[in-house]
């Protein structure tokens, strides 16, 4: 096992060099910045106030000449300072023979060969399991050790993940691994890991580009090196579902990415918000479970206005909103100058950037965000828009001053039909299978006449997409497309869109899917589009369908449209095909998988009275989704007021709810687990059992069974609380012994975070120390 010190830029590989100095000689260093102290990277002192002096230099991939001319350049520096022990480190290799060539060409200063380390001699250093905790805080050096990874990413509770959260764990761990070196520590950071580690979740909130999946991707992976579990979830029921098969001793950290952007249209049922915030309010009680949540500001404050669930809940005191103010400009200049050191950019191009010190132009321009940053030294952008690097500032000076335009040369060189295929991406949440995207662009070119030629050929248009805009990936055993950024996905749609209904319509009626319509009710929830427009397209794609025989369309797809508001659409249509769902038969419905079917129950209430319903077979497909409180409380006062007389539905609805008491009680429970603990004097436990579950039985009545129409209903089952309680009751045991031991904060290092988290005021002088070549 190694580790890559190439993936440090040169101030990141001073700082780990005075780590090891610091815990070798158990004396403080002071780190300088180059060319601050007469070439000192730090300064220690040791015995009766002897002077000690570091240098470290980042050679990883230069040949031993440069070392030693390094070397001869330091020798004047040195004799001026005159100190008691000079430690040379470098990252180049340096073999026995050459470690007697630098302390001959350094002596008297050099007083031993073990004061020079080369890179066998910090690697071996570092893989000594006494120093893991230096690598820890290098997540640059920790990310690219596969076993390194294997030793804090435990397998045991990987096998408990679905397939999803799995692929989507693994992406997010590669994002980390190309984004760590990039990383900067700012007082954000510090900040939001500090509310992490206090109150157990965080919401990472800013406007888009702002680094909120960087800030998030670094705050999950504090967490995997002290053990955590890492699970990327696309919705709060995954992470109830692995929680409720976890024990109270593993370790879990939930990343949710724009847990409102994709899935707005969710919040507009009312049943996500209330359950984000159930379970938010469930992650503060467990002592071992973290929640990171991200999403634009201008969402979260529409949902915090829109869903009283939010504001009851007060979600905003766990939020951190991330914005450009608070990056001051040494936060900055660290920004632009890692992502210089690991762009891959001709030299010839970053020199453009330090000519007349013009780096200072970009950190101080109104438009800086590390997305554009990101942009401007991306190596394969430069080479595809042909920019000569006589006119690469000038490029520099348009992205940034038009943020926009970073994409608009490339739709200027793609042809249309390149463009209607990304496009159809970007309706589709940005991700899209290769199946389902050759099959919707066909859909696209035929149903719009489109010639058929080589230029409008799938195979054509995605080699040209894949060129510059959409990314290939494979997902199992099939390719996925993604948009090379979100922000492709931001042009397209301000550019393109922006209330074109027709163009929205055609695209929407080639994907025929739930995403893309829960994208396109998030354009309308992110102000987008309008109100208007989104009423237009789903008329326009209701009446498209009564074109179409009912037996060819997706029914699913088809409620989702018409519950974007059914009071939108005629009346007597929308009857026709309600009517047509509830004459399917119990096997009918059992065959609906995206979890749409739901809304068939509402609709129907609805349009009550003009509806002839015979029989309730379509329930069995309600109640085969995850339900929340809302869903029970509908089901417990329908079946009743129908007066629907089936005893193996009723059963099953009891049967699932005692599932989502199981897996819901944590949020209603307010117990001191500590004061039913007793120790002995041998130090065993003993604990009172019946005490926790009095006050358990307590909370079910109190929460779940509380009104006469759950009683009612309940009281014609089996369900019994005091069985449902007996069956989960140990794992509180085990939480009332953990209460009884210890505290809930974690034991993280946040204030070295603080600390290097730049705080100075001669931002000039530093930023200019930075860019020192």
């Amino acid at each position: 096992m190694k580790y890559d010190l190439t993936n440090l830029d040169s101030r990141a590989f001073e700082a780990l060099c005075a780590d090891i100095v610091k815990k070798e000689t158990k004396q403080r260093v002071e780190i300088f910045s180059p060319g601050m102290d007469g070439g000192i990277d730090g300064r220690f002192w040791f015995g009766d106030s002897k002077k000690g002096v570091l240098q470290a230099k980042h050679y990883p991939s230069s040949s031993y000449s440069t070392i030693k001319s390094a070397v001869k350049r330091e020798l004047p520096k040195i004799q001026k300072i005159k100190p008691e022990r000079y430690i040379f480190m470098t990252s180049g290799k340096i073999t026995v023979t050459r470690k007697d060539e630098i302390k001959k060409e350094l002596d008297p200063y050099i007083v031993r060969e073990d004061d020079i380390w080369g890179h066998d001699e910090i690697q071996n250093y570092l893989l000594e399991e006494e120093n893991f905790d230096i690598v820890q805080k290098y997540p640059q050096l920790f990310v690219y050790s596969t076993q390194v990874l294997k030793r804090v990413f435990g397998d045991s509770f990987k096998n408990l993940l679905q397939g999803g959260v799995n692929g989507r764990s693994d992406f997010l761990l590669d994002e980390i691994k190309n984004g760590a070196k990039k990383f900067v520590v700012t007082k954000d950071f510090a900040k939001a890991l500090e509310k992490l580690s206090e109150k157990h979740v965080v919401v990472i909130t800013g406007e888009a580009g702002i680094g909120k999946t960087m800030l998030s991707n670094m705050l999950s992976f504090e967490y995997v090196k002290e053990g955590y579990s890492f699970c990327a979830i696309s919705d709060i029921k995954e992470a109830e579902l692995i929680l409720s098969h976890s024990k109270a001793s593993d370790k879990i950290i939930f990343y949710y990415n724009d847990f409102l952007g994709e899935s707005f249209a969710r919040f507009m049922d009312g049943g996500e918000g209330s359950q984000i915030m159930l379970f938010i309010n469930r992650v503060k009680k467990l002592r071992n479970v973290r929640l990171i949540l991200n999403s634009r500001t201008t969402i979260l404050n529409k949902a915090i206005h829109n869903f009283h669930s939010f504001t009851n809940g007060r979600i905003a005191k766990n939020e951190h909103l991330l914005t450009i103010e608070n990056l001051n400009r040494v936060d900055k200049a660290l920004m632009l100058y890692k992502h210089m050191y690991f762009s891959e950019l001709d030299e010839n191009y970053i020199d453009e950037i330090y000519n007349e010190k013009k780096y200072k132009k970009i950190i101080g321009h109104r438009n800086f965000s590390p997305r554009i940053i990101e942009y401007i030294l991306e190596k394969d952008r430069i080479v595809d828009l042909d920019i000569d690097k006589r006119n690469y500032f000038s490029y520099i000076e348009k992205s940034l001053d038009n943020p926009k335009d970073i994409w608009a040369d490339y739709f200027e060189k793609i042809n249309l039909c390149t463009q209607k295929l990304i496009f159809l991406i970007t309706f589709n949440q940005g991700k899209i299978s290769d199946r389902n995207l050759k099959s919707a662009y066909l859909n696209y070119i035929e149903k719009n006449n489109i010639e058929t030629s080589t230029e409008s050929s799938f195979g054509y248009t995605i080699k040209i997409a894949l060129n510059s805009l959409v990314e290939r990936s494979l997902d199992g055993k099939e390719f996925t497309y993604t948009l090379f950024n979100p922000s492709v996905g931001d042009y397209v749609v301000n550019e393109y869109f922006c209330n074109e209904e027709i163009e929205i319509t055609k695209l929407l009626m080639s994907l025929r899917n739930i995403e893309s319509l829960k994208y396109l009710v998030s354009l309308e929830s992110s102000s987008y589009i309008t109100k208007d427009t989104l009423l237009k397209i789903q008329k326009n794609i209701f009446n498209s369908v009564l074109k179409d025989k009912l037996d060819e369309i997706d029914y699913e797809w088809l409620l989702f449209v018409i519950d974007i508001d059914s009071s939108n659409l005629d009346v007597k249509s929308v009857r026709e095909i309600l009517s047509s769902f509830v004459e399917m038969d119990r096997n009918d419905t059992k065959n609906f998988s995206s979890g749409e079917f739901y809304k068939l129950p509402y609709l129907l209430d609805y349009f009550d009275g003009g509806i002839d319903i015979k029989k309730y077979d379509f329930l069995w497909n309600y109640i085969s989704n995850d339900m929340d409180d809302s869903d029970f409380e509908y089901l417990f006062r329908y079946i009743p007021e129908h007066d629907i007389q089936d005893d193996e539905l009723c059963e099953y609805i009891a049967e699932k709810y005692e599932q989502y008491i199981k897996l819901n009680i944590d949020d209603h429970l307010d117990i001191d687990y500590g004061k039913y603990v007793e120790v002995e004097r041998d130090g065993s436990y003993v604990v009172d059992e019946s005490g926790i579950l009095s006050e358990m039985v307590v909370a079910v009545e109190d929460n779940f069974v509380n009104y006469s129409f759950q009683k009612d209903f309940l009281e014609q089952t089996s369900f019994n609380i005091s069985e449902l309680l007996a069956d989960i009751n140990s794992s509180y045991t085990d939480r009332a012994v953990e209460a009884y031991d210890d505290g809930m904060k974690d034991d993280l290092d946040i204030d070295s975070y603080k600390e290097r988290a730049y705080h100075g005021d001669s931002e000039e002088s530093m930023i200019d120390e930075i860019f020192k070549r």
